[in-house]
């Protein structure tokens, strides 16, 4: 064997040992730097075998989630997305755990859209589609059955693009436009981590097919603007996808000398359009459709439930019909959605990282609990994981039935002869962030909650929601595999049922004299 070929197996042969060996010392040298920031901040800290921010750990970890839920150590459980949904404010009371302008500009355009007008057209598009499921599953006899992805993307073609969704396969494409979205949505860590060769056929395609859908809308869109800037058309239309388009047009008509121009952080693009389209859609759909499905799991398990909700809905649609005006008076309505939300968030953490030294003040935690400290100094470049599981539960803020489920704890009574409900957070302020809070607050959280309220109002107002047991199972059985199934939970990206065929409901349409 000559020197080359010696040296050429020398290289093959200590290769993997040797770039395993610098990416443990670069992570040994982290989790050094790691442990003294966190000493140096105050607060408890764990250690565990990979960074709870690692893209790569997030998509292989949640094959064998379960596994370390059950016999991991608490540093390997806090590294998974999943941990606030297994351990809530248990893990919290165990260790005390208590962006630029062209941010600001897409926020600003997205907004625009999403004003009374268009909550009016997402309430009625929203009973409308309920009603055709309705009538279209019905119309055999059996048990009806929703698919709520297909109903909530339904409604965000219609208020937010502006067009119809039927489903159908266009021609030349592989999935539709849904399908697409979603195996994009679940695909999002390969595509960003694996050079293009090495990510699934599948998610490829379906990248591809999505991105010629949304392309297609945007040319479609384009046309129309031009159109009523024109005069050919006099109602301005108003929809997510014409904001974002008129900010494009509106970028690239400006003279590239002008004063205004040089103000702008960068011109709006194409990818600009598409990108906060898919983001909107993605998180419009995704949120809004496993909310539902996750509202009509616990309205099976709790027909008591249903049965105060019903009182209401059919008291406001006596008076209102099913006008959008009846949407402020479901008031008990918007407790059941907090409530679910607040026992199950579909995004169940906020993710925060400091761009500078940061003082957090702490006073509301301190004085509920003297163990916390009022303050803590946040260097830069801390990466903070707020846990809606632990703050949504905690017995400090919501008590020791915390973890029960009971949309009741939302509704208080004004004073006078004629009492009405409204509703009122039973828990101290920042305790509730299931559409975040502050500046950061959801933009769509009136959407969601139109949309939400309409789905439930309208089905509730006919049907009855009812678990379907197993052969011999008994009432209180049947009661506690369905909470099973629904506390066990996967993110991706957002909170969903882990094993969906495990518990399934049906609604049984109500006798028409009560």
């Amino acid at each position: 064997m000559d020197s080359e070929t010696t040296h050429l197996w020398t290289l093959l042969t200590l290769g993997p040992g040797l770039a395993a060996a610098v990416l443990i010392s670069l992570n040994g040298i982290s989790l050094i730097l790691n442990i003294y920031k966190a000493r140096k901040i105050g607060l408890p800290y764990l250690i565990g075998p990979v960074s709870s921010t690692n893209p790569f750990w997030h998509a292989t970890h949640t094959k064998f989630n379960w596994i370390i839920q059950k016999y991991g150590w608490d540093g390997l459980k806090l590294s998974c997305l999943s941990w606030p949904l297994e351990h809530r404010h248990r893990m919290a009371e165990k260790y005390g755990l208590t962006e630029g302008p062209d941010w600001v500009r897409s926020r600003k355009i997205s907004s625009a859209p999403l004003n009374e007008r268009n909550n009016a057209v997402v309430w009625e598009k929203s009973i409308g589609s309920i009603e055709e499921l309705l009538e279209k599953d019905n119309k055999d006899g059996l048990p009806t059955k929703i698919d709520f992805l297909d109903h909530s993307m339904s409604i965000l073609m219609a208020a937010g693009l502006g067009t119809h969704y039927s489903g159908v396969l266009s021609e030349g494409r592989t999935y539709s436009s849904r399908q697409s979205l979603e195996i994009v949505i679940r695909g999002l860590l390969p595509l960003y981590l694996f050079p293009r060769f090495l990510v699934p056929k599948r998610i490829l395609s379906a990248y591809h097919d999505f991105g010629e859908y949304m392309r297609s809308l945007v040319e479609i869109e384009k046309a129309e603007v031009a159109s009523h800037e024109n005069g050919i058309h006099q109602t301005k239309r108003s929809s997510l996808i014409s904001a974002l388009v008129s900010e494009y047009l509106k970028s690239h008509s400006l003279d590239e000398t002008s004063e205004k121009t040089k103000v702008l952080a960068k011109p709006y693009t194409n990818t600009d359009v598409v990108g906060n389209l898919f983001l909107l859609l993605a998180a419009g759909h995704d949120t809004t459709g496993n909310t539902l499905k996750y509202t009509f799991s616990a309205l099976a398990v709790y027909p008591e439930i249903q049965d105060w909700l019903y009182e209401e809905i059919s008291a406001v649609v006596n008076e209102f019909g099913w006008d959008y005006k009846a949407f402020p008076e479901l008031v008990r309505c918007l407790a059941m959605l907090y409530e679910t939300l607040r026992l199950y968030p579909i995004i169940p953490h906020l993710f925060r990282h400091t761009i500078a030294a940061t003082n957090l003040d702490l006073n509301d935690a301190h004085e509920l609990d003297s163990r916390v400290p009022s303050s803590v100094d946040l260097p830069l470049g801390v990466y903070t994981l707020v846990t809606l599981g632990s703050i949504h539960t905690h017995p400090l803020f919501w008590g020791d039935d915390g973890l029960d489920f009971n949309p009741k704890r939302w509704i208080k009574h004004t004073e006078g002869q004629v009492p009405r409900e409204f509703l009122q957070s039973p828990a101290p302020k920042n305790t509730f962030f299931a559409w975040a809070g502050g500046f950061h607050t959801c933009i769509g959280k009136k959407y969601s909650e139109v949309e939400s309220l309409a789905t439930i109002a309208r089905i509730l107002y006919s049907y009855k929601v009812e678990a379907v047991p197993l052969d011999g199972e008994s009432v209180k059985e049947t009661k506690l595999r369905a909470l099973s199934v629904m506390e066990d939970a996967v993110i991706s990206p957002t909170r969903k049922i882990a094993r969906p065929d495990d518990f399934s409901y049906r609604f049984i349409q109500r006798d028409p004299q009560g």
